[in-house]
Order: structure tokens, then C-alpha cells, then sequence
């Protein structure tokens, strides 16, 4: 019994060496599922036990060893068998020990095999050729013949009356009646009827498409050798392409004859005044007449107009996606927020030469109708995301700004949609436009005790001081949520994770020169307990001698430093030393003194951690822009059932 594949997964199969007639055993079989094939002993031997084999060569100057790829095949269980046991155990079987249905089975299983083989044989002998029937003509509303009903198979030999018999039997229409025409490519691609095959004619090899058509329904031109055109008929009013199906006609025919006949075809009075035009002119067999009453109202489209928007005719899903749910707060206070379903997408029939106008205002009255929101969908709202080529989805960071000359093509090309027509969008709460001059900005608040509220979405000028967006955050939030027994101010952060990245809050900082490719937070800063011997504290946190400073939690072990928790600015006196800044942090922190004072303090330099003694003043050292915390992380400090609980969670 050998697996196959690795310790994560895999699969089983068997090798046995049974008894043969003559009571010898020289072949092995490989039985894996329902598949049994013959094995090489070196196959059942020398390849089951995985692990890597190499095997040497020599080369213009020396011998070189290359590993050979990688066996995936163990032996899983051996089975032994004793010799005294070998001709009970291991005999053949009686016939009348093997069930019923597993026979008829296995003669059944022959009987395919045999057939497939015989098919495998003969494929070079058979061809498949696909039909295209008269009715299709009336559902299709393409300019060239639409996709094939059905296949058919014949012998490459066969003649086109052999073949007339198969269609009539498939069809159930007379012999005689059934006509086949064979189609040729045009240099646009369109696929058009060719000409009429005759019942003499050999099958063509390079041919595999055919329009079969009845007879029947071209009355007394039926027997005579004329050209067969395709029939529509352009509605200007509905802008709709309607199929009349197929007409025959003699060269010899003239145009009132041949209106006269159209008029019947489409059911209008003789008196009707018609005008048709064709693609290619009327001595070719498969020529598109596409006839239209005349006179045309002026704002209807024209015939030209509407063959144009039809040969650049697309079918676009637009897939919505929903970046965030939070709400969107603006520069005055306002808070907006929207809710729609992001799981129900939307195919529209659209052209490529559409301008962005255009088809945005189609997509907003689809998503009107569909999603039935109170208020209606400006189009102006509706933004759309490039497509990652890897991953599908939509990149929310490279979305369209608008052009009044931009096409659908050209967006689609832009969104990297491939084959498949998708465009990702989301609504938003502002016009598109104006994220040429604005930006939606996301953070996080931190309280002066550490706690972090929710997300939050604040839109804002790109050109705004960071320090109106701290006002706008903090004239949000209640201040006693954020300082608790405290005053000072906010600030504006980069994270990572456990450690702060940029200190965005300078004087001069602009929304704009923020790079936003890390987490935002607005942390609250406490004031200093005595006055400061700097007159601009919003210009002196920023010199060598800043007293703001960072604070880290982390542990340490063989050299090695890994950050925990979550890290906070805070204040410095000048006079501060290590346990007086524990027992600070012990209060703002609102956790146990005693745990607190047992921490260590330490400075980083170099990445490497210097551990401050209790009694030492923080003032003197020399970079004070990080400090940190040693200690585990902080279990110490919850009560006793909440650790239970969460141990609990873990382990589960």
C-alpha cells in the first residue's frame, strides 16, 4: 500500500502481484481507485520510498551530480503473508465468489474501452460541422450569422446529399426541401453565407460552418439557382434592429420587386415608402439588406448612427464594492453615511465609444432602480477602481478621476478588466471631482488612558494643516471620552503595529505631504503638571530638546526586541527620573503602582535597548524621542476571571 503527496495531504493506491493461470506470479498491477494498469517491479520496488535521488553525468571537464526531481511515492504498509498460509490466502478466485453486478460491469467497462478506442482510431476519418438554422436568423440581431444550434458528425468522404439526409432525419424536413450553403469570413471578421453546395459536392476540409435552410418558405424561386440574402428591419422610433430572416431573388430582379417583397415580409402596405441599404452590394450570396421607412423624425437615430453603436456594442457588469462603512464627517461637523447592498452586481448593454457621461448616467439610473434608495444616485458619486491583475479585485487607492472625453473602451482598458467586462465602483458621500482637491482620511482615537475608540472617516481640503483636522476630530468627540481627569492636546500619528512611525502634527505639515500608507491615529497628549520653561510648546516639542516623547511597551530576550501593546506619547519634567515616570504612567494608565514600578525602563539606540536605572533622571540622556517599558504583555492587570476567560478563548 504506497501514499502519495506529503504529510498535509495525499492519496492511496495499491501494488499486487497475483496468480496466474499457470499458478505463477511474474506481473504487478497498480490499482488506484477504479483504474488497474500494469506495473514495472522497479516501479513497485525502487520508487516507493520517497525522499531525493540524484544522478551523475559527465561534462566537458569534470563529473557533475544533479538532484532528480523530488519522489512523492513512500511505502505506507507492507502486508506479508506466510508460506503456509501463500495458497489459501492468495489463490484465485472461484467465479461464483465475484457478484453479478460487478461482471456486467466489468463488460460493460470493455465494451466502452473498445469503443473509444475504435473512436480514437478513427478520428481522422470523421469531421464535425456546425449548423446555423433559418430561425436563429429571427432571434439574432447581429450583423453576421449568429452561433451554431447544434454539431453534427459525418465521415470526411461523405457528399453534401449524405449529408442532406442526416439534416433532414435531425431537422424532419424533406430530402428534397433542404438546402446548404456554406459561409466564408469577411475581412471584418463577420461570418456571411456563402453559396449554395450542391449534391454532388465532397465535403470541403476546410469548411466547419453551414446555413441550412427550408425551401419551402421561398415559394416558386425555390427550385431556381438564386442568391439568398439575410432580411432586418431598423424600427427609428424603438431604435430596434429587427429580423426578417433570409429572401432569395434573381440577379434579373429589380428594386420595386424586391421592396414589394420586403413590404409582405414585414407586414406594412404596398403604399409604404421604403428605402434598404446593404453592406456589400447585391452580387454576393449572403448580403445583410437592412430596409427602414421613410421619412425619419430628426431626433431619431439614424440608420448609420445605430449600426455604429451596434457594432461597438458591449456587455459591461458593473460589481459594486463598498471600501468602508463608517460614516463620512465633513470640515463643519456633518456626518453622512450610506448604506446599499454590495452584493448584487449589474450587467448593462453599453458601447464602446459611449463617453463617460454617458454611460455613468445609465449606471446611476439602473442603480436607482434597482437599490430604490430614498434619495437618487448622482452620477457625479459613482467611483471607479482599476482591477489588480493578480489578485481581481479592485484597487481602491487608483480610482478614475472623471473626463468628459473618456470612453468606455478607454476605461475599460484603464481598469485592466482583460476578457471579462467587470468594473468595480462604489458610491461615495462626496462627487468624484472633488477628490481632486480633497481627501477621505481614516484614523483611529486613542483616549489619554489608552483606550482606542472605533474607526472614523473625515473628509478634508488636501491642502488643510493637519491642525484642522485634529480640530475637526476633537470638536466631534466629547472631550471627557478622550481626557478622562486631564488636559493637553491631540496629535496625529503614523502606526505600525506597536510602534509609531511618523509624528504627522508639525506646524507647517499639510494634509497633502502625509503619505497614508500606515494606520492614522489621533492620540490625546497630556500637559505637563508644571509650566514649561519653552513659550511655544507647539514649536518646541519639534527641537533636540523635546520632552515629548514616545513610550513603548516591549520584552527582551536574547538581544532581541519584540514590541507589545499599545504605545503613547507623553510629556517629560525636566526633573523626571525613571520611577517617577513609572508611577506617572501607573496613573494615566489606570493600572496596579506596585506592577507598574516592577517594569524596566530603557532607552534604544542603534536597536539595541539601554536599560535606565529607577533613580536615574530621564533629562540626561541623550535621545529621548523613544522610551521604553519592559514587561510581559499585560495579563497582570486584568482580574482573575477575564484572564480564565480569555486563556479559555485561546485554547479553544
Amino acid at each position: 500500500l504506497v501514499h502519495s503527496g506529503d504529510v498535509s495531504g495525499g492519496h492511496y493506491h495499491s501494488f499486487i502481484r497475483p496468480m496466474d493461470s499457470e499458478g505463477q506470479r511474474n506481473q504487478w498491477f497498480k490499482f488506484d481507485d477504479e483504474i488497474v494498469s500494469k506495473a514495472t517491479e522497479y516501479e513497485v520496488m525502487e520508487s516507493n520510498f520517497g525522499g531525493e535521488e540524484w544522478t551523475s553525468f559527465k561534462g566537458p571537464f569534470k563529473t557533475v551530480d544533479q538532484p532528480l526531481p523530488k519522489r512523492t511515492t513512500s511505502a505506507y504498509m507492507l502486508i506479508y503473508v506466510k508460506k503456509a498460509d501463500e495458497v489459501s490466502l492468495l489463490k484465485p478466485p472461484l467465479n461464483s465468489t465475484i457478484s453479478p453486478e460487478r461482471v456486467a460491469q466489468f463488460r460493460s467497462e470493455r465494451v466502452r474501452d473498445a469503443q473509444q478506442r475504435k473512436e480514437r482510431e478513427e478520428a481522422h476519418l470523421y469531421t464535425t460541422i456546425s449548423i446555423v438554422q433559418y430561425d436563429q436568423l429571427l432571434e439574432y440581431d447581429g450583423m453576421d450569422l449568429p452561433e451554431a444550434k447544434f454539431e453534427l458528425k459525418i465521415k470526411r468522404q461523405q457528399t453534401i446529399a449524405e449529408m442532406k439526409v442526416l439534416l433532414s432525419e435531425r431537422l424532419n424536413i424533406p430530402v428534397e426541401d433542404v438546402s446548404v450553403y456554406s459561409t466564408s469570413s469577411l475581412r471584418s471578421r463577420e461570418i456571411r453565407i456563402d453559396r449554395l453546395m450542391y449534391s454532388t459536392d465532397l465535403m470541403p476540409y476546410w469548411q466547419n460552418l453551414y446555413f441550412v435552410d427550408d425551401e419551402r418558405r421561398h415559394g416558386d424561386l425555390a427550385r431556381q439557382a438564386g442568391k439568398i440574402v439575410i432580411c432586418k428591419f431598423y424600427d427609428a422610433e424603438k431604435q430596434q434592429l429587427r429580423n426578417l430572416g433570409s429572401m432569395k431573388f434573381m440577379t434579373s430582379d429589380t428594386y420595386p420587386t424586391i421592396l414589394s417583397r420586403a413590404r409582405t415580409l414585414i407586414g406594412l402596405p404596398q403604399t409604404t415608402e421604403l428605402k434598404f441599404c446593404n453592406d456589400h452590394g447585391l452580387d454576393q450570396t449572403g448580403d445583410v439588406l437592412i430596409f427602414q421607412v421613410l421619412p425619419i423624425a430628426p431626433t431619431s437615430l439614424t440608420l448609420s448612427a445605430y449600426l455604429a453603436q451596434l457594432q461597438n456594442r458591449i456587455t459591461v457588469t458593473f460589481k459594486p464594492f463598498k471600501q468602508s462603512t463608517l460614516p463620512l464627517t465633513f470640515s463643519d461637523g456633518k456626518v453622512v453615511s450610506l448604506n446599499y447592498p454590495t452584493d448584487k452586481e449589474f450587467v448593462l448593454e453599453l458601447s464602446r465609444d459611449m463617453v463617460y457621461p454617458v454611460f455613468m448616467q445609465k449606471l446611476a439610473d439602473q442603480l436607482n432602480i434597482e437599490w430604490n434608495l430614498p434619495e437618487k444616485i448622482d452620477p457625479q458619486n459613482i467611483c471607479l477602481y482599476q482591477i489588480n491583475g493578480q489578485t481581481r479585485l479592485p484597487v481602491f487607492s487608483n480610482r478614475f478621476l472623471p473626463r468628459n472625453d473618456s470612453t468606455l473602451q478607454g476605461i475599460m482598458l484603464w481598469c485592466d478588466t482583460k476578457s471579462a467586462a467587470v468594473i468595480p465602483f462604489e458610491v461615495l458621500e462626496v462627487k468624484v471631482p472633488e477628490l481632486e482637491t480633497h481627501r477621505i482620511v481614516t484614523l483611529q482615537v486613542c483616549t489619554v488612558d489608552c483606550r482606542l475608540l472605533p474607526l472614523e472617516r473625515y473628509f478634508i481640503s488636501q491642502t488643510a494643516p493637519v491642525s484642522q483636522l485634529i480640530q475637526i476630530v476633537e470638536k466631534r468627540h466629547n472631550t471627557t471620552d478622550i481626557w478622562s481627569d486631564y488636559n493637553g492636546e491631540l496629535v496625529l500619528v503614523s502606526v505600525d503595529r506597536h510602534r509609531f512611525i511618523t509624528l504627522e502634527s508639525t506646524q507647517s505639515r499639510r494634509i497633502c505631504d502625509m503619505s497614508f500608507h500606515f494606520p492614522l491615529r489621533v492620540d490625546a497628549v497630556p500637559s505637563p503638571t508644571k509650566p514649561s520653561s519653552f513659550t511655544d510648546k507647539f514649536t518646541a516639542k519639534f527641537t533636540t530638546k523635546s520632552p515629548l516623547t514616545a513610550v513603548l511597551h516591549f520584552t527582551y530576550s536574547d538581544g532581541r526586541i519584540e514590541y507589545h501593546g499599545i504605545p503613547f506619547y507623553i510629556y517629560l519634567e525636566k526633573e523626571w527620573t525613571a520611577l517617577r515616570f513609572k508611577e506617572e504612567i501607573s496613573r494615566r494608565l489606570r493600572l496596579n503602582r506596585d506592577e507598574v514600578l516592577a517594569w524596566k525602563v530603557a532607552t534604544f539606540q542603534y536597536g539595541a535597548a539601554s536599560f535606565v536605572a529607577d533613580d536615574a533622571v530621564l533629562s540626561d540622556m541623550r535621545d529621548l524621542r523613544e522610551i521604553g517599558l519592559q514587561h510581559g504583555p499585560r495579563q497582570a492587570s486584568l482580574p482573575t476571571e477575564r484572564r480564565a476567560a480569555e486563556k479559555s478563548i485561546r485554547i479553544l
